[in-house]
Parts: C-alpha cells; structure tokens; sequence
C-alpha cells in the first residue's frame, strides 16, 4: 500500500508542477488502477486465511460449549447426557442418552435438507463457517459400553461422547476441518469433563 501511495501522491506532485496540465493522463489512471489490483490479489488471499482461521476457531467454540452443555445437564438432572456428532457433517446435538435413539431419525432428514439447502430446521446444531468433522476418537469404558447398550443406538452414521451426572465423562477427541482445509483439534479430559481447544501450530485455548 506505501506504493500506491507514493505513486498518487507523486502523480499529483507531478500534476501541481505543471499548471497547464487539467487532468491525470489516461495511461497514469490505469497505471494507478493495475498497482491497486495488483496489491489487491497479493493481500487477499492472506485476508481469506484469517477469516477462514477465525471461523474455525467459532466452530470449536461451539463443540467446546456443547460438551460443557451436557456435562451440566448430566450433573443437573442426574441422567447420563451425550453429544452426539455425525462424522463428515457439520452438525452436533446434546441430549439426554434414553433419548438418543429418537434422534437417529433425524440423520436422514436432515441429511436430505442439507442436500437441498434447507437447514434452517438445526441451523443452532451447525458448526460456524461450513465446519464438518473429520476425525473423533472416544474411549469407551465399561459405564460407557453398557450405556450405549441400552439406548438401542444402532446407527452407526453417528457417533456419541458421553457425560455422567458425577461431572466425568469419556476422554475424546475430535478435529474439525474448515472449508479450506485448515484443521483443529478439541479434546476432552474425562476425569473433569471438561474440553480444551488445541491448534495445530502447538498452541492450547
């Protein structure tokens, strides 16, 4: 941008020289005009990273705050809660774990809206910024393993971390992905039930 500003500002120099002249020439203009693109096409790119980064840091917000969701109301009402996510997808739902075989209905619902565009139906279930989840790992334990036993989940497009009254849940991983390309990873401690955010250059939230 010092560039441009520099040849302005020296094409008006040039012009207050001259007395005579009444304009800036043609060719000056798109001189002016071709610097502006130019710097223009440079920065954007770096300007699309940074927001594609920011939108990708709400969309872990919004699984850290789901799973800080169901562990309150697991600890509130005493009932085992999970959050539920389908991997490849965008969207994640905390409910109580009787009712999760309810909400297996729905993958093929909203998965048919979603082809059409129409998500207006789970639009507060998205991930911010077209986020979809591309990798989670969960470590079942025996409270977990006779849990999802008697809830008849069967579906196996979704997948559930759970969360007990006691505030403990299961230890679990999941990495979300931004529409391009860029990757960060939310982890959960089971022990304290609670999620922390870590980026992939190292550094923790």
């Amino acid at each position: 941008m010092r560039h441009v500003d520099y040849l302005v500002t020296k094409l008006f120099a040039n012009a207050n020289a001259n007395p005579n002249r009444s304009a800036f020439t043609l060719l000056e203009l798109l001189l002016v005009i071709g610097v502006i693109v130019a710097v223009s096409a440079i920065a954007a790119p770096a300007v699309n990273r940074s927001f594609a980064n920011q939108s990708l840091t709400k969309a872990a917000d919004r699984v850290r705050v789901a799973m800080g969701q169901a562990r309150v109301q697991a600890i509130r009402s005493g009932d085992v809660h999970a959050v539920s996510y389908a991997p490849g997808r965008g969207w994640l739902d905390v409910v109580p774990l009787n009712q999760i075989a309810a909400l297996t209905s729905r993958v093929g619902q909203r998965l048919q809206q979603q082809q059409l565009g129409l998500t207006s139906d789970y639009e507060d279930d998205l991930l911010p910024g077209r986020g979809v989840f591309v990798a989670g790992e969960t470590v079942n334990d025996a409270r977990a393993v006779d849990a999802i036993q008697s809830s008849a989940n069967g579906n196996q497009s979704m997948q559930m971390i759970l969360f007990y009254p006691d505030g403990t849940s299961q230890d679990a991983a999941l990495t979300v992905q931004n529409e391009v390309g860029q990757l960060i990873d939310v982890r959960l401690r089971g022990l304290t039930g609670t999620a922390s955010i870590i980026r992939r250059n190292g550094r923790n939230r």
